[in-house]
């Protein structure tokens, strides 16, 4: 309820006043004698997530209930880019091979990833992991990149759009997690 009364005003906030709205509804919660706690998976005892993941919890929260309800399919799909158009160094270049890999925006990805792994591993449900899953989709978009791919046909690069961007970095995760740190430092066989 506290999250739905102000998730408006977050909406209209700029990013400022966002971390003001966030601090707001964490001290309510806190002054109410509240606390933000994960039950540990091994013990089963209930333990504080502390202050920085208190913070990501409730800015979640709020971006959750102001985006839009309609299903992941329902959005942008693939989007054809202009004639000549060469990926940036922010975009994550999708598909197999060396110059894909070497990308400097893919390197910066499997960074972003690797520091995410943890809080993937620790997520406790599958709205937290859809969460965290996002939230590496708009760091992506944030810095003005985009995932893009080559027809293989055309050669032309499209915007793969919103709901293989998910898979994306869904995919990149769960493979991080099976694989650990020595398959993503390995390289790709060449084609």
């Amino acid at each position: 309820q506290l999250i739905r009364s102000t998730v408006e005003a977050y909406q209209c906030a700029g990013k400022r006043e966002r971390t003001k709205i966030i601090h707001s509804i964490m001290q309510t919660i806190r002054q109410q004698g509240g606390r933000f706690v994960k039950q540990d998976a091994d013990s089963g005892r209930w333990i504080d997530i502390g202050f920085a993941s208190a913070l990501e919890k409730v800015d979640h929260s709020l971006r959750d209930q102001a985006a839009p309800q309609e299903p992941i399919e329902m959005l942008s799909g693939p989007v054809g880019l202009p004639n000549g158009y060469q990926p940036q160094n922010v975009d994550v270049c999708c598909g197999r091979g060396k110059k894909n890999w070497n990308h400097q925006g893919n390197v910066w990805f499997r960074e972003l990833i690797r520091s995410k792994v943890k809080q993937y591993q620790d997520a406790g449900d599958k709205h937290e992991k859809t969460s965290l899953i996002v939230s590496v989709v708009e760091a992506v978009r944030q810095r003005g990149g985009r995932f893009v791919k080559q027809d293989g046909n055309t050669k032309l690069w499209y915007d793969i759009g919103e709901a293989q961007s998910r898979d994306k970095v869904d995919h990149s995760l769960r493979d991080q997690v099976y694989h650990g740190s020595s398959s993503s430092e390995a390289k790709p066989p060449a084609r």
